[in-house]
């Protein structure tokens, strides 16, 4: 069952985050700090309507998220959904639980009058290799270059 994050779901989410082993960072951290991020974390987006966190949920235990960032442009009317994470559990994998996701997202760009939605995905995960996205309709842009500036590499 798909449905928004509450506040309760921090333990269940940081066990989902914690079984995504391409997350590096999150497995080197203990399960306590992964637990009081995640925590801390729903804090700032749970009623924040500038933010979706959609979660698959089966009995109890979560099997994918989806983190969805609403924010206006002034090059695009009504703006764009930008979907920072998106995320399903190893063994769920194939299963239709992200693309069902994906689909929610797109009623709800749809119903705030959204231009777009856009993300990143990385070249060297399972889902840009199986060519998940573009299955679904999303289109890469050849021409243009993603750069990250690390802030804490920096301090």
């Amino acid at each position: 069952m798909i449905r928004t994050v509450k506040q309760e779901d921090a333990l269940a989410l940081s066990k989902l985050l914690r079984s995504l082993s391409e997350l590096r960072h999150v497995m080197a951290e203990t399960a306590e700090i992964s637990l009081g991020r995640v925590r801390a974390h729903l804090k700032r987006i749970v009623n924040n309507p500038d933010v979706s966190l959609l979660i698959d949920e089966e009995n109890g235990v979560l099997n994918a998220y989806c983190h969805t960032i609403w924010h206006a442009t002034l090059m695009h009317q009504g703006g764009e959904g930008y979907i920072a994470e998106l995320f399903v559990h190893p063994d769920k994998r194939g299963k239709n639980i992200g693309s069902q996701l994906l689909e929610q997202i797109r009623i709800e760009a749809k119903a705030r009058g959204c231009s777009r939605l856009c993300l990143l995905n990385m070249r060297n995960r399972p889902s840009y290799e199986r060519g998940f996205y573009l299955k679904h309709g999303w289109v890469e842009r050849p021409l243009a270059a993603n750069f990250i500036y690390d802030l804490k590499e920096k301090s």
